[in-house]
């Protein structure tokens, strides 16, 4: 997996990679003709990390021809029919045991943004701690399964990134009657989509989470109007444009 991770140009023979070489280094990757993917934004492609696991699988199977012989594309990994077999009875089992909950999924509405999330308000815009919430937090509220984030309106990513009190979070871009609004979406799991992409109204991001500044699984949205700052000056109360997410106490 290292030599495929960050390149067969660095093999020093029976497979295995230099331990002088830094396999997360997107440059290092890049010049060994690797299949390591910085999927979280970070900056490195480290095959630790979940996230980054995740894109480069995808990566390596579409450059292995998945859209055409799924199969054949996963035993170009390791050239073992048992390990295709494996594989995929293991996704078989997944898609079959897997739960849904769609009632969890929020519903497609509004003119301007729709409700990112379902759940109970936990936390409004305004005075909190003695500094100034510039969103409102919708809790998990003990679901034992993962709740769906969305996108509030179409939009093109600006951001998606691991980063500070926010954690995993993505700020989206929208144009809405020729004026500029950002919206953003903190404390995920983990991220769906990558700066840069077009986003459509209703799009899954990620998941609750409770990374960063996080006092509990939650998601933190935050709806700007113009670009978002750090001192978030073009910040408004979500409940301008969604009522129904004014905190009730």
């Amino acid at each position: 997996m290292p030599a495929t991770w960050v390149g067969w140009k660095y093999n020093i023979g029976g497979g295995l990679v230099s331990l002088s070489l830094d396999i997360t280094s997107l440059s290092v990757i890049k010049s060994g003709g690797g299949y390591g993917v910085d999927g979280c934004g970070d900056g490195k492609a480290d095959p630790f990390d979940p996230c980054d696991a995740i894109y480069t699988a995808a990566h390596y199977l579409a450059k292995s021809g998945y859209a055409i012989d799924p199969r054949k594309a996963i035993f170009n990994y390791n050239h073992a029919w048992w390990y295709v077999d494996k594989v995929m009875a293991k996704a078989d089992e997944i898609n079959t045991q897997a739960v849904y909950h769609p009632s969890d999924t929020p519903e497609i509405t509004g003119d301007y943004f729709m409700v990112p999330a379902t759940g109970r308000v936990t936390s409004g815009y305004g005075m909190r701690w003695g500094k100034r919430h510039t969103g409102v937090d919708i809790g998990k509220n003990q679901r034992p399964y993962d709740v769906p984030i969305v996108a509030a309106a179409d939009g093109v990513v600006i951001r998606s990134a691991f980063k500070g009190a926010y954690g995993h979070h993505v700020i989206i871009k929208h144009v809405i009657n020729n004026k500029e609004y950002e919206t953003l979406y903190a404390h995920m799991t983990g991220r769906a989509v990558r700066e840069g992409q077009r986003v459509v109204k209703g799009q899954f991001l990620g998941n609750m989470g409770s990374t960063g500044d996080s006092t509990g699984p939650h998601l933190h949205f935050e709806i700007h109007e113009g670009p978002w700052n750090p001192s978030r000056t073009n910040s408004v109360d979500p409940v301008k444009y969604l009522p129904q997410l004014k905190y009730k106490g």
